[in-house]
């Protein structure tokens, strides 16, 4: 019996640790707020203030992380994370759940239900469907594509430019 017992409690043990997820990455804290490591690459480097690492391991919703990353924004109060399916809702009339995402020219592959962006990044959002871009007509495979330009220097010089080349020309 006490055999049988002590065989049920190392079972539950392992069993209770073995629930906890390994990840090889550091928790990423941005304001506080844990984020992904996706979303920190969205994020201007000169709107950090300052950036803390913490070798110390965590456990977080399940996840064990190796280590912490605090990072700090010069101005805590301009960021307003969105989701992508918050981005999807609010910037398109997309309703469909067959998206796929592409940022700045990048599709995005991995961490689309955990990839936030800062509202105040958005420059412009674009919806192409698969449908009308490949001409496939009445095709099986419908979905849509949002593009999401951020506020790079980049995409806000060719916007200036796209802009100018269809202005109305004066006569």
């Amino acid at each position: 019996m006490k055999r049988l017992f002590c065989l049920l409690i190392i079972f539950f043990t392992l069993n209770l640790s073995a629930q906890t997820k390994t990840v090889a990455d550091p928790a990423f804290f941005f304001d506080g707020k844990l984020v992904s490591q996706q979303t920190i690459a969205y994020i201007e480097p000169d709107l950090i203030a300052t950036v803390n690492v913490i070798k110390r391991d965590t456990v977080l919703n399940n996840v064990r992380f190796e280590g912490q990353l605090f990072i700090q924004s010069k101005n805590p109060k301009q960021f307003d994370f969105m989701t992508l399916e918050q981005i999807k809702n609010e910037y398109t009339k997309v309703k469909t759940k067959s998206v796929g995402y592409a940022i700045n020219g990048e599709i995005i592959k991995d961490g689309i239900e955990t990839l936030q962006l800062n509202r105040n990044y958005i420059l412009e959002v674009i919806t192409t469907n698969t449908t009308e871009f490949y001409n496939l007509g009445s095709g099986e495979i419908q979905s849509d594509i949002i593009h999401i330009l951020g506020k790079t220097a980049k995409n806000i010089k060719d916007k200036r430019e796209q802009i100018l080349r269809d202005a109305p020309k004066k006569e």
